[in-house]
């Protein structure tokens, strides 16, 4: 049997452990009110794992690999039928999961109305990028599926709905009694396998670490391009969970249509890696010969498809991974196989040493290590550097609140100090009850300053919605208007004709670049609300807070641009022209004016759903920007407040110790000692700070560099 010597995600685990350590010496010495900040940010750290879908047509070898690639060749059911269309999540380390086991959670009322409705942008693409998706299929399959269920659970079912089974040991014969289905004619009701998978959601499989170095997700997801529309919607739910995609083709027919389309939908998710396997590669003539071939073709074609993108490509076969996991294999068998000439020169064409021993050439034949590979380097030089960047950026901000805060807080005690040692006492009291006030004045002015500059900015988006509606209404009327010399004519020679089309390119590409420019300009005046805010923000606190105004940027806010699509399938509009009761009036000498007001509605009607669309995807992608945006400004506010209150509680203590202070040397010196030790403490937390954050940067070269 192959020995597996893979740590995937190793660097990634070595920046996130020094990445925690950083957050947590952080966490002993900051200030109380910084702490519950730098507790989530911990949190979300160590609860940062790989996640990895694995997505493809059905009957493309998908489980079998996945089977093979977590090192249990054959653990994961490979039947295919109408009815499997459970995701199946192995999650490996995972903090707080048990060591094994599984659980199967079972869909509520609620989750099966979701499936039927869609949500958003996910359903947007699989209706536009997929061909043969139809909704009103998926509707009836989904009611198709819920009756299935209720007929073979009987009474069970609505005790179940809702509801999860767990176990602590899991084998291939339990996983088919949840994600395969039984009987089709479902004439043994009591037959275990499939029992329970028509109200099964969802499969959590718990696994130890293994090759993992960081804790990992590894989803093996219902294939794609089945008549079972279930399958392709549940799919293409988990695309959105997911950072890495492994997409399985098949030799024998690889990058079909649908293979293709479901490429472009995985270019789509920015920010993601995708790796594409073709399996079955000992299946095609002359494997040895031809896979060269292969390689060039499906390279060139997804090329094609998606020019501004990178991806990885691998050839292999699921086969030959089983085979050289199996340790009940014939030995013999596995030597005739890794041994033949064939295997010998496919392995001399991957440029790659060819191992002696019959296991590891054909673990190196199968793509397995290659796979591996290629997640490890997705994870250590892509997904990782990406998360450590963002997180360490905002942990940096921090740093740089606390060490401005100390910095001046050092700068207001030396001054203090001074005071102290001074004859003029009572003067010092004013000036210090007086600076008390207004800083509390400053706080107050703050707070105001966020909440009206939420309110602002929520009218200006609300406004630039309602014009977006109405510009896009106004260039479907234009439209028509524009065409109404065609429309016309059209009907005077079509007049009698069972149908009539109406070209809608044109109108599709005007409604997207309008949303486009729109879009710009909405995002500038959101953008100008908040960093006005910022700026005066920064102004309040600059006596606080040292330099504050580089702790508000809008340089990498996110949903910078937005690329709305009306769907692909919108290119012609077709009305039936005679039928009865319906468009009589289009008969010759009808009153042209009615016609086309009439044409008007059917083509906002047809339209309608996708300026929605357009009008859905405008709006979400200003409030994820302006969300963020908001946020950075509150904490601006909340560094300069925390700020403002420790010197507000800086101040009433050192008024309550000079009120004890008259001319006594003694106490004077008590007091003048206790604010030098103050100072210490600043410097120590200072030199804390400058550590720390030379630390976290440092884990950003290390990634940087690993990306090069």
């Amino acid at each position: 049997m192959a020995e597996s010597a893979f740590s995937i995600g190793h660097r990634q685990a070595d920046a996130l452990a020094t990445l925690t350590q950083a957050l947590t010496n952080l966490q002993r010495a900051c200030p109380a009110e910084f702490t519950a900040a730098l507790r989530e940010e911990i949190a979300r750290v160590r609860g940062w794992q790989a996640r990895i879908a694995a997505v493809g047509q059905v009957k493309a070898g998908k489980s079998t690999f996945l089977s093979a690639l977590i090192g249990r060749p054959g653990f994961l059911p490979s039947e295919v039928n109408p009815w499997t269309s459970v995701v199946t999540n192995m999650r490996f380390g995972l903090p707080g999961d048990p060591a094994s086991g599984a659980a199967f959670h079972f869909f509520d009322e609620h989750a099966w109305q979701r499936i039927i409705t869609g949500d958003g942008d996910t359903r947007r693409m699989t209706e536009e990028m997929l061909p043969g998706f139809r909704a009103e299929v998926l509707t009836r399959q989904t009611e198709e599926m819920r009756t299935r269920a209720q007929r073979r659970l009987g009474r069970f079912y609505d005790l179940l709905l809702g509801t999860k089974h767990q176990y602590d040991v899991v084998g291939r014969e339990m996983l088919e009694r949840y994600v395969c289905a039984g009987p089709a004619d479902d004439a043994d009701a009591e037959q275990p396998q499939g029992r329970y998978a028509a109200i099964t959601q969802s499969a959590d499989i718990f696994f130890p670490a293994g090759d993992f170095a960081v804790p990992a997700i590894v989803t093996d997801t219902p294939g794609v391009n089945d008549p079972f529309l279930v399958r392709d919607e549940f799919t293409c739910r988990s695309l959105a969970e997911s950072d890495i995609f492994i997409v399985t083709l098949s030799a024998h027919q690889a990058l079909t249509e649908v293979d293709l389309a479901l490429i472009r939908m995985l270019a789509r998710h920015k920010g993601k890696e995708i790796i594409v396997f073709v399996n079955r590669i000992d299946e095609i003539e002359d494997y040895a010969e031809n896979a060269a071939h292969v390689r060039a073709d499906v390279t060139a074609r997804i090329r094609s498809a998606i020019p501004d993108r990178d991806f990885t490509l691998i050839l292999g076969s699921a086969y030959w991974a089983e085979l050289a996991l199996d340790p009940d294999i014939d030995p013999a068998r596995l030597r005739r196989l890794a041994m033949a000439p064939e295997m010998e020169r496919y392995l001399a064409g991957l440029g790659q040493p060819v191992p002696e021993d019959p296991s590891r050439r054909l673990v190196a034949a199968s793509g397995l290590n290659a796979v591996k590979r290629a997640l490890a380097a997705a994870i250590d030089t892509a997904v990782g550097p990406r998360f450590l960047a963002e997180e360490t950026a905002q942990s940096l901000a921090v740093i740089e609140a606390l060490r401005s805060i100390a910095t001046t807080q050092a700068s207001q005690l030396g001054h203090r100090l001074n005071d102290v040692g001074g004859s003029a006492l009572g003067t010092v009291q004013t000036r210090l009850a007086s600076e008390e006030a207004r800083s509390r004045q400053v706080a107050e002015d703050l707070a105001k300053l966020c909440a009206t500059t939420e309110n602002r900015a929520q009218m200006a988006l609300n406004n630039s919605w309602i014009a977006l509606r109405r510009d896009l209404d106004m260039i479907c009327q234009s439209y028509l208007e524009a065409e109404g010399s065609t429309i016309a004519g059209a009907l005077s020679s079509q007049a009698g004709s069972q149908s009539f089309d109406i070209d809608l390119l044109r109108l599709r590409g005007q409604l997207e670049d309008a949303t486009v420019a729109a879009y710009g300009a909405a995002r500038d005046r959101l953008d100008g609300v908040v960093v006005d805010a910022a700026v005066q923000a920064a102004r309040m606190g600059e006596e606080f807070l040292d330099d504050a105004g580089s702790f508000f940027s809008q340089d990498d806010l996110p949903s910078a641009e937005i690329v709305p699509a009306v769907p692909a399938t919108l290119q012609k509009l077709t009305l039936e022209a005679s039928r009865k009761g319906g468009w009589s009036f289009w008969r010759r000498g009808a009153d042209q004016k009615r016609t086309l007001e009439a044409l008007s509605r059917a083509v906002m009607a047809e339209i309608h759903p996708a300026t929605e669309n357009l009008i859905a995807v405008f709006e979400a992608g200003l409030i994820e920007r302006l969300q963020t945006a908001l946020q950075r400004l509150q904490l601006l506010s909340r560094l300069c407040t925390n700020a403002i209150q420790q010197n507000v509680e800086q101040l009433e203590a050192e008024v309550k110790s000079l009120e004890n202070v008259v001319d006594g040397t003694e106490l004077r010196e008590r007091l003048r000692e206790r604010l030098s030790e103050d100072l210490r403490e600043l410097d120590r937390r200072n030199k804390l700070y400058t550590d720390e954050a030379e630390r976290l940067r440092g884990v950003v070269r290390a990634a940087r560099r690993g990306a090069a």
